[in-house]
C-alpha cells in the first residue's frame, strides 16, 4: 500500500519499510482536512517532518487508524497519506532514554532530522520485535510518539 524510508543506508541500498496492504489504506487528503488536524500541509515539498507525521497522525486516526505518513504525494488541493491499522500498527510513546538506546537520540522532533528520527524509531520498532516504525511527531516532555509495524 505504501512504504517509507527508515534511514538507513549501505552503499548504494537505502532501508525502506513497506506497509501490509490488508491493514493499511492510501487516502487523498485535502489541505483543508490536513489544516484541521491543527498541522497544515501547504507543501509537502517544504513542510518539516514533524509537522507532516502530525498532520498524518491526526487525520489517520480521527478515521479511527493507529497512525499513518504522508508519502509525499500532491496534486492540486491533495495531499497522499497512508494510514495504517491496529492489525499491523501499535503506537508507543517512547521516552527519549529509549531512543537513545537506540544510538540514534531524539531530543525535540522539531529539530532532529528525518533521518536519524527514522533510524530511532527502526531501532526501537525492531527491539521490540516489529519490521519498523515511525515517528508520528508527538512529543509530550520526555516522550515521543512512535508507530511500530508488525
Amino acid at each position: 500500500m505504501g512504504g517509507f524510508l527508515n534511514g538507513h543506508q549501505l552503499g548504494n541500498r537505502k532501508g525502506v519499510i513497506c506497509t501490509d496492504a490488508q491493514d493499511a489504506r492510501g487516502l487523498d487528503a485535502t489541505k483543508g482536512q490536513l489544516s484541521d488536524t491543527g498541522w497544515p500541509v501547504d507543501d509537502t515539498n517544504s513542510v518539516g517532518w514533524a509537522q507532516a507525521a502530525r498532520a498524518a497522525q491526526g487525520f489517520c486516526s480521527e478515521r479511527d487508524y493507529v497512525g499513518g505518513f504522508l508519502n509525499g504525494h500532491q496534486l492540486g488541493n491533495r495531499r497522499g497519506v497512508v494510514c495504517v491499522g491496529a492489525r499491523d500498527a501499535q503506537w508507543f510513546d517512547a521516552t527519549k532514554g529509549q531512543l537513545l538506546d537506540t544510538g540514534w537520540p531524539v531530543e525535540d522532533t522539531n529539530r532532529v532530522g528525518w533521518a536519524q528520527a527514522a533510524r530511532a524509531a527502526q531501532g526501537f520498532c525492531s527491539e521490540r520485535g516489529f519490521v519498523g516504525g515511525f515517528l508520528n511527531g508527538h512529543q509530550l516532555g520526555n516522550r515521543k510518539g512512535v508507530i511500530c509495524l508488525r
